[in-house]
């Protein structure tokens, strides 16, 4: 239907719905190419918060499939934007997720900074804070060795 009324806003919400939904399934592969139509789609329509948002997803994939590398860059793409757009939920994600990627490569004095960095943030994402997961915190501080 989308297609059919040239609704490129549309094609870009339906194809990361997809995207996401593939990624459930584990089909990784799959979801990153409709990660990147979507990215695409939101590059030609000037939609910078959509594009963070789809290059923090593609980040996601290339984490959990041990892509550290491309993972990183992404997630650091994505943050670039959300600061730039001053989108503060945004960036707490963003730089939750470098702080998860640095804790998993045990690079935790850098995984310390970003998820300290996420945690003074603005009120507004205390949510966010109270919903990542405690042993990812934990551990950097327990690797560390503070109390």
């Amino acid at each position: 239907m989308y297609e059919e009324l040239g609704d490129k806003r549309g094609i870009s919400i339906w194809m990361g719905n997809i995207a996401n939904a593939l990624k459930e399934q584990g089909e990784n592969a799959r979801a990153l190419e409709y990660y990147f139509k979507a990215l695409k789609l939101k590059e030609d329509l000037g939609d910078r918060k959509g594009i963070s948002i789809q290059l923090g997803n593609i980040g996601v994939v290339y984490d959990e499939i041990g892509d550290y590398t491309n993972a990183q860059k992404y997630y650091t793409s994505a943050l670039k934007i959300s600061e730039e757009l001053d989108d503060k939920n945004g960036a707490a994600r963003s730089l939750c997720n470098l702080g998860a990627l640095y804790t998993t490569l045990k690079k935790y004095k850098e995984a310390e900074k970003y998820l300290l960095a996420a945690s003074y943030r603005d009120i507004a994402f205390k949510p966010l804070m109270r919903a990542f997961p405690k042993a990812v915190s934990g551990k950097v501080v327990a690797m560390l060795g503070r109390p």
